[in-house]
């Protein structure tokens, strides 16, 4: 079996990857002349035919044997069957279809016979309506098994409608430009009609088209009159670079199509092996609706001129996604990978362009592909579509994809897209969707294996840059079905952890749980909590079984300010409602503490706080009840000794203090240190929060930090703790005139972070003095 490169087939344009498999399909199904053990693999960019066939033996199965197959749309009125219509050669001359229908060679048997069926029970003028209906119908009831494919390949019939193949336009038509007319016009310019030799000069052109020959003639002046196939010809969609029109080059002139017949010709015959069939995807509220292969919904990311509205109907019509493979594939190999098209997301059909990436990362689709070419039908010449290469994506095996198919997530983003899909629908809605996608196909398309977590954190981000947007107008999302996304799969707490102190401080945050309701205790907020889970102080939300839309919510605080103000703004918050169910100091229940080192480096301002901010938001819709605590929890004794040390050698004085008074505690000696530990029942605290001193630093002025430092000193105390530089009975009452370069709201913020009893002994230990030893 010979091993013939076709260098002039490749993955790109649409026209080079549709010839190679035209090439292909016409071998193998080809008993007589062909080689039906033909097979064909993909190589260094270029189309490998192995057959038995050398080149020149290919060349002439394609010049001497070659039958064309009948490609013909009597539905569209530039079809031939209708008066009017464009010429074959030039203006004067006769029909396409006229000189095939008149042709006395062998070669066109096949295609006189199809256009007789046709005249039996075509209509006399272009049909319309329930016509066009009953007339594609027919086509379907009549012509021979062989003109099936091409059928299935243009259109599918649904009910009482018809769903086309945007890879054929509209039924084999892309607005004034008959795809099926075109074909005739280029068959009748490279295969004598009346049978005969094909004329030499053709023949390189068939060369040219299967093995990239240069065409030494071509700029040689021609006699009058005599044809010229190779220029001013329509390509259609197929070929962007090729197309010609205005600012059809680099130079921005005027330029006509370039066309080598043959290679429209073996595009046409290569389309028919992606053929569609009528399915029903089994989603809720799904409809019968033609199913094309590796055929999805158009997403605008992953491409240089992508842009918000080419997600439109109007700017963009599907995305089709063609497969690449390094192994020789038999024909009935190839035809069961396009008949089956089909790529596996979780327990449904990828039905967009990230959804198929990320089904290409899983090996949703057959294992023995390698890549797959991506193209985009837009709108990008008038009104006309072209089929724009969009890049490729290798198949690479990522498990860790798997995390992506969170039913959570999926839901929130299918309602999310069904809403943006409506006029109504605000446009920051439609910018958020795009940020998800591009952080999505990010991930999928990477080139590098591994470092997940970086990607997944970024994704968490996305979701929160939406969830926030989204929040800014519950009423209209309420209005359409866009709920809150929620209970996304505790993975992501672990798996999102890119090592960076931004997310293990938003991850502490988000995971702060709510305060059961006991007995006796004021109203609820939410459901079943005397204070709220984190969740809602960021947004405007409530429970009712599942998080819902809470317009005018007194809880959420979260506004435009930077985010140590916010955080601020929640710790008061949150303050004012612990005391209103009666609670002593400020509920901080967390499934994961903060890192001390982490806390220090936020209140000196060395943490990215808008990362922070972003991964705070996408963290708090996690399920956080489903994450078991006893494995979760944390604490600084997780990092590295040199960061450990960094805050050991490093807790500033003035958070320190507070952080003390932030819940009530007891600290008893042991020893010559101290232990900082709960309460049991029924014991009382020498650690008592005091909320002057945080209702102080929320004032922001100038001297908060000073005054609340003394006043939160002399709180201690009274519980018999004696902070550094407090000890002499001399100081009490008089100031400590402690001068402090930090924010107050940045401070307070940091006292929001909930932290491990091994971070509170020490931070004990750090501010006070040490306990006295008893005689």
């Amino acid at each position: 079996m010979n091993e013939l490169r076709l260098n002039n087939c490749r993955p790109e344009p649409l026209l080079s990857y549709l010839k190679a498999l035209g090439v292909f399909r016409l071998v193998a199904e080809d008993k007589e002349n062909g080689d039906p053990t033909a097979r064909l693999s993909w190589s260094g960019g270029t189309a490998v035919l192995h057959s038995r066939f050398e080149r020149d033996g290919l060349l002439g199965f394609f010049l001497e044997q070659y039958a064309p197959t009948p490609i013909l749309a009597p539905w569209n009125g530039d079809s031939g069957f209708y008066k009017g219509g464009s010429k074959a050669i030039d203006k004067s001359g006769p029909k396409a279809i006229d000189c095939i229908e008149a042709s006395e060679s062998p070669r066109f048997e096949r295609f006189r016979q199809a256009i007789r069926i046709i005249r039996g029970f075509a209509p006399k003028k272009r049909p319309k309506g329930e016509e066009k209906h009953l007339l594609m119908l027919n086509c379907r009831n009549e012509l021979p098994d062989d003109v099936v494919p091409w059928l299935d390949t243009c259109y599918v019939l649904a009910e009482n409608a018809q769903h086309f193949f945007p890879l054929l336009g509209t039924g084999g038509n892309d607005r004034h430009l008959e795809f099926t007319n075109n074909y005739m016009k280029r068959l009748v310019e490279i295969l004598p009609p009346a049978g005969g030799r094909v004329p030499d000069e053709l023949k390189k052109y068939l060369s040219a088209a299967l093995f990239q020959d240069p065409i030494f003639d071509i700029k040689k002046k021609r006699a009058k009159g005599q044809f010229d196939p190779i220029k001013k010809r329509a390509i259609g969609q197929f070929d962007p670079g090729g197309a010609g029109g205005a600012n059809a080059t680099q130079d921005g002139f005027e330029a006509d199509s370039l066309v080598n017949p043959w290679d429209y010709v073996l595009m046409m015959e290569g389309a028919l092996l992606l053929a569609g069939s009528a399915t029903r995807r089994f989603r809720t509220g799904a409809v019968s609706q033609a199913s094309f292969p590796f055929s999805v919904d158009p997403v605008a990311v992953g491409f240089g001129t992508s842009a918000a509205e080419e997600a439109s109907r109007d700017r963009a019509r599907i995305e089709i996604w063609l497969p690449l493979w390094d192994g020789p594939m038999t024909y009935g190999e190839a035809k069961r990978l396009f008949s089956e098209g089909r790529a596996q997301f979780g327990k449904r059909q990828a039905s967009n362009a990230v959804e198929f990436a990320l089904a290409v990362n899983l090996l949703g689709v057959d294992r023995g592909l390698s890549s797959f070419t991506r193209y985009g039908f837009l709108r990008r010449n008038g009104s006309s579509f072209i089929a724009a290469p969009l890049g490729r994506c290798a198949v690479t095996h990522r498990p860790e994809a798997r995390l992506l198919e969170d039913p959570a997530l999926n839901g929130w983003l299918d309602r999310l897209r069904r809403a943006s899909s409506q006029k109504k629908t605000p446009e920051r809605f439609r910018r958020a969707l795009r940020g998800v996608d591009a952080a999505l196909f990010s991930f999928t398309t990477r080139s590098e294996v591994g470092n997940d977590s970086v990607y997944f954190a970024e994704i968490l981000a996305a979701l929160g840059d939406a969830e926030r947007c989204i929040a800014l107008a519950p009423v209209r999302a309420k209005e359409l079905g866009i709920r809150p996304l929620q209970n996304l799969r505790g993975e992501w707490a672990e798996k999102a952890d890119d090592g960076s102190a931004e997310f293990r401080l938003a991850r502490s945050l988000a995971s702060v749980g709510g305060e059961g309701a006991e007995r006796g205790s004021p109203a609820t907020i939410g459901k079943g909590f005397s204070v709220s889970p984190m969740r809602y102080f960021i947004e405007p939300v409530t429970a009712s079984g599942y998080v819902e839309w809470a317009e005018g919510s007194v809880s959420a605080v979260w506004s435009n300010l930077p985010v140590h103000e916010n955080l601020a703004a929640v710790f008061r918050r949150r303050e004012m409602e612990s005391f209103r169910a009666g609670l002593h100091g400020i509920s901080l229940p967390a499934r994961y503490n903060a890192h001390l080192a982490d806390v220090i480096s936020f209140l000196r301002a060395e943490t990215d706080d808008e990362k922070l901010g972003r991964l705070l938001w996408g963290l708090c819709t996690v399920n956080w009840e489903a994450c078991d605590r006893e494995r979760k929890m944390r604490h600084s004794s997780d990092l590295p000794d040199q960061q450990r040390e960094k805050a050991k050698a490093a807790v500033p004085f003035e958070y320190g203090i507070l952080r003390l008074l932030v819940q009530p505690a007891v600290v008893e000696a042991e020893r010559d240190h101290w232990r900082y530990r709960r309460l049991t029942r029924d014991e009382q605290p020498n650690i008592v929060p005091d909320p002057s001193v945080f209702a102080l630093l929320g004032s922001n002025r100038k001297e908060a930090v000073s005054t609340a430092l003394d006043r939160a000193a002399r709180r201690l105390k009274a519980g018999g703790l004696l902070v550094h530089g407090y000890r002499y009975s001399g100081r009490s009452g008089r100031p400590m005139e402690i001068r402090s370069s930090f924010e107050p709201s940045r401070l307070l913020a940091s006292l929001l972070f909930p932290l491990s009893y091994h971070d509170m002994n020490f931070i004990v230990n750090s501010v006070l003095y040490p306990p006295e030893e008893k005689e």
